[in-house]
């Protein structure tokens, strides 16, 4: 006798299958995405670190005077009527925070500059040679407490009012 049809069994067999092959695509695809989200998080962290790179390479070359508040910040004097200051910020949300002040001591203009989370900010001055360095380390979490350097810039200050008295001076 010849059958046009399927039995139990195989439609089972053929559910079960399909089934197990849904769930593993599933679990491939959550890897996936799970991935894709942490190289963007990092890429993120990588553009708001060439930004803040070159913020401060920048405010530093512009500033004519330089120090260090008690509370670790760091205090650009560009003009006598415009300052930067550079502060940290840790916790959660760790960030280093760049304020643009004008003459009237308000605030003109705010960054935000997101960095890994519990990574340690450091502005340093070099009276010296007249620089200005600006660390962010991160911690590696294993037996022993291990230090990456994430980012280090260091930059002139005053350096563009002294290219251009050497250039006014030249012959």
């Amino acid at each position: 006798m010849k059958r046009n049809g399927t039995s139990l069994i195989e439609t089972m067999i053929a559910v079960s299958a399909s089934s197990l092959l849904f769930l593993l695509s599933i679990g491939i695809l959550h890897q996936t995405m799970r991935l894709s989200s942490r190289a963007k998080e990092r890429t993120d962290f990588q553009q708001s670190n060439r930004r803040l790179a070159l913020h401060f390479r920048e405010d530093v070359h512009l500033a004519t005077k330089t120090s260090l508040a008690e509370d670790g910040s760091l205090i650009l004097v560009l003009t006598d009527s415009e300052s930067i200051t550079y502060r940290t910020m840790g916790g959660d949300q760790s960030a280093v925070i760049r304020e643009v002040k004008k003459s009237n001591d308000r605030i003109h203009q705010q960054d935000v500059f997101r960095v890994l989370d519990a990574a340690e900010s450091k502005f340093t001055i070099d009276d010296q040679l007249d620089r200005v360095i600006l660390e962010i380390k991160t911690s590696i979490p294993g037996e022993v407490d291990l230090k990456r350097m994430e980012i280090r810039v260091s930059a002139t200050a005053n350096r563009w009012q002294q290219l251009l008295s050497k250039r006014v001076g030249a012959p």
